[in-house]
């Protein structure tokens, strides 16, 4: 009995240490990612990395270019990071490695962004020109800077440099005065990215001419003209003369006749002005009367009913060809188009000023033009207006039939007006062919 009572008493210390709660083990500590690696163009990128964690952790990523939102000393849990890339403007990839560290491991998440790719579009890699002055139009898609330069004086380019985004690039090219074909190009480029585009540009001859002097209507040699940028204008115009007539004279728009001017009519002392509009053909006009347009609104800006745009213009305002039927300019000249004087406005420097007690406009591209400023002729009585304060001009260009367009300038400087009543008086520049 003893013997059994001693072996139960020894057991009671090991029965007790077996009903004894365990002391609890912290859980191991994991951490995962929904990304791992993220591979992103070039552009700004905005995504969400899910961090599904049961612990403390901690996040790192040196690159600058990478912004991490909340930004905190440390974390705890899960936890949704936002992350944004910034736009890579550089030429080559870049990389970047977020560090997630928790107790003594960690996990990353891997990026990847493209370099940027510049783009330049250009609409035409080859343009032509006509012997001719005259001006083109390209188109520019761009997603990067640009600078752009033309290889040789004869054209001109505006503009020549851009931003990102599309652009109309205008090519303007001095007539050729050489029998011979030329070619150039224009140099669009981008140091940074190493970009270097061109447009070639080709221009015809210029068909074999006899270049003649400026003769005028009392058989005087004017000279061979005076040239800017290609183009070859006489040195006075058209009915000048020195002590009667240093203005020039007025034409309506299509006719060959002159209207010269006594006090404050633009006309001849012989000459008398006519009360309608003529019903005739061109050819059949009187050559000493002003004729008013007509009552009839279709005809209300010309001064003929039978008139039409092919009086000073067989061609086309690109392509001229003289109709020396009622062409008022002598042989070897003809009236410029619009685009001619528009390229005299644009390129060349303007002064207003006086020459031989006329008042005018003073053109400067090397050599010097001046061009006086005669006034108008009243399109509905004939009567003077604005002399030695406004040049009108005419063009060979037309714009509806009735309507022609004309250089106009004043102190204040110029424009060419697309829509003038071809009733009015305006001075003629003639322009070598």
């Amino acid at each position: 009995m003893k013997k059994w009572v001693f072996v139960f008493a020894s057991l009671i210390p090991v029965l007790a240490c077996q009903q004894t709660e365990p002391e609890d083990t912290p859980p191991q500590p994991y951490l995962s990612l929904s990304i791992q690696e993220r591979n992103a163009s070039n552009t700004t990128d905005l995504f969400d990395i899910d961090v599904d964690a049961n612990c403390d952790w901690t996040v790192n990523c040196p690159e600058t270019w990478v912004e991490i939102s909340p930004r905190l000393s440390s974390y705890h849990g899960s936890l949704s990071l936002n992350v944004r890339l910034a736009e890579n403007e550089g030429i080559t990839q870049r990389n970047a490695t977020i560090t997630f560290t928790y107790g003594s491991d960690f996990a990353v998440c891997r990026i990847h962004q493209d370099p940027f790719v510049p783009r330049l579009d250009i609409s035409e890699t080859e343009i032509s020109f006509g012997y001719r002055t005259s001006e083109k139009t390209i188109r520019i898609i761009s997603n990067c800077v640009w600078e752009a330069a033309q290889e040789s004086s004869w054209i001109a380019i505006k503009p020549v440099t851009g931003l990102v985004g599309s652009f109309e690039m205008t090519v303007n090219a001095e007539t050729n005065p050489s029998e011979s074909p030329r070619s150039t190009r224009i140099h669009f480029w981008n140091d940074l990215y190493g970009v270097n585009e061109y447009v070639q540009v080709s221009q015809a001859e210029h068909p074999a001419t006899e270049n003649k002097d400026y003769v005028d209507e009392y058989g005087i040699n004017r000279g061979p003209g005076i040239t800017l940028r290609g183009l070859t204008w006489a040195a006075v115009n058209c009915g000048y003369d020195e002590t009667s007539f240093p203005w020039g004279k007025m034409y309506q728009w299509g006719r060959k006749s002159r209207i010269g001017y006594k006090d404050d009519l633009f006309q001849d002392d012989f000459s008398s002005i006519a009360a309608t509009l003529w019903q005739g053909k061109n050819g059949d006009e009187d050559p000493s009367s002003f004729y008013c347009p007509a009552d009839d609104s279709r005809f209300a800006y010309d001064w003929i009913k039978t008139g039409d745009d092919s009086f000073w213009n067989l061609g086309t305002e690109e392509y001229p060809v003289k109709n020396k039927d009622f062409d008022p300019c002598p042989e070897g000249w003809r009236v410029p188009t619009a685009f001619e004087f528009q390229s005299l406005m644009e390129y060349a420097a303007q002064e207003w000023t006086e020459e031989n007690g006329c008042a005018g406009l003073l053109f400067s591209i090397g050599e010097k033009l001046f061009l006086p400023a005669g006034g108008r002729l009243n399109a509905s009585n004939g009567l003077s207006l604005d002399r030695n304060i406004e040049g009108y001009y005419w063009t060979l260009s037309s714009l509806t039939s009735g309507s022609s367009a004309y250089l106009y300038f004043n102190t204040e400087g110029g424009s060419v007006n697309r829509q003038g009543s071809r009733a009015g008086g305006c001075l003629v520049r003639c322009i070598r062919e």
